[in-house]
């Protein structure tokens, strides 16, 4: 059923994207390449009987590939997502028992800017890829919708779908270097 899910989800959002840019106006001239480093927080999607869930956190580095001709942005990145959850019955010796899962990723990006080379532009995306988490490797999507502000600080929400315990939603804080707008 998830993997249903996850196909119909990751379809939905390409026909979205290439949707808009079909219909777009010429974008505006950026510079081609463009970076971030991400920092966020998330929480998970599932529930495990007997914990709570709490926020795990996500890192992530990304480039970018700025098309002229549309606003669209094609890239990849590296990055590490976890999340957690935590029982407070009493569990041995310690007051609280947790327990967590982790993962490096490698994905391929896409996103839609609204409003490219504005000060405010907001965009929709998604990320594609893979998750290694040291015994096991699995698939991973993130569709996720953001802002940008100055050219440079980028607030994004998203939703991760991989493995049941890995599946999140989370909220991230972006620093963009390049993509600055051209005369």
């Amino acid at each position: 059923m998830l993997r249903f899910l996850k196909i119909r989800i990751a379809v939905f959002l390409l026909l979205c994207v290439a949707g808009a840019a079909h219909a777009a106006k010429p974008a505006a001239k950026v510079w081609p390449g463009e970076g971030e480093i991400s920092f966020g927080l998330n929480t998970p999607l599932f529930s495990k009987p007997g914990y709570e869930r709490y926020p795990g956190w996500t890192l992530a580095l990304e480039g970018r590939y700025n098309i002229e001709e549309v606003p669209v942005a094609l890239g990849g990145g590296v990055g590490f997502h976890g999340v957690n959850w935590y029982s407070l019955e009493p569990w041995g010796d310690w007051c609280i028992d947790s327990v967590g899962e982790c993962g490096f990723t490698l994905f391929a990006s896409g996103e839609y800017d609204f409003f490219r080379g504005r000060l405010i532009s907001p965009y929709v995306g998604a990320n594609s890829g893979i998750v290694y988490q040291f015994d096991r490797v699995r698939p991973y999507l993130q569709p996720k919708i953001g802002v940008e502000f100055f050219h440079a600080i980028r607030l994004s929400a998203c939703v991760v779908l991989s493995s049941k315990n890995l599946s999140s939603f989370g909220l991230s804080l972006g620093i963009v270097i390049g993509g600055y707008p051209t005369k």
